[in-house]
């Protein structure tokens, strides 16, 4: 963990590990100890190739495509996979712009909208972003496998002239998928 970094007695920590290969079809086993909890915690899991879903195309719409415009209002509409439900307060989707695309720190500038049973939510339970990325936590509502979603991002910071695309993946549906390009630097 980072130096800064304290975890408290009964904290729950949940561990994201990139760049791992799962093997087709077949059983993963973990164990987590801790410098605290020497004693392994085990889990265990089935996994299935076709667990590799994505998302439908998705289709990025911005209020201005303007270099280096900031206060811009960044649509992005997409549909989850036959797998692709998304646990209310628990399921996350992650954006990676085109950099230095800057997204937005505060969870409020991110709002859900499911289209397909038009349901609109407040603001998304926590946001993380980082360089060019943000992974968004989703309000108290659930998005269903095959649902049609409209999230809207304001205030975000547009990269300078060239092309915007955003790479998203969920939770659910982990293998990334990218947006048509867009061109910035166009007055809009």
């Amino acid at each position: 963990l980072p130096g800064s970094l304290t975890v408290a007695a009964g904290d729950t920590v949940k561990l994201l590990v990139s760049s791992a290969t799962n093997p087709p079809d077949s059983s993963l086993a973990l164990s987590v100890s801790t410098s605290s909890d020497t004693v392994p915690a085990s889990a265990s899991a089935t996994l299935h190739a076709a667990q590799s879903a994505t998302l439908d195309t998705p289709a990025l719409t911005l209020s201005s495509t303007a270099a280096s415009a900031s206060g811009v209002t960044m649509t992005l509409d997409f549909t989850t996979s036959s797998i692709g439900s998304l646990a209310a307060g628990d399921g996350t989707v992650t954006l990676v712009g085109t950099y230095p695309t800057a997204f937005p720190g505060n969870s409020c500038d991110y709002q859900f909208d499911d289209v397909t049973t038009q349901t609109t939510s407040g603001c998304a339970t926590s946001v993380s972003v980082g360089a060019s990325t943000a992974t968004i936590t989703l309000p108290g509502m659930t998005v269903r496998s095959g649902d049609q979603v409209k999230l809207v991002v304001t205030e975000v910071d547009n990269p300078g002239s060239g092309t915007l695309a955003v790479t998203l993946s969920t939770s659910s549906d982990l293998v990334p998928v990218t947006t048509p390009a867009t061109t910035i630097g166009t007055a809009s």
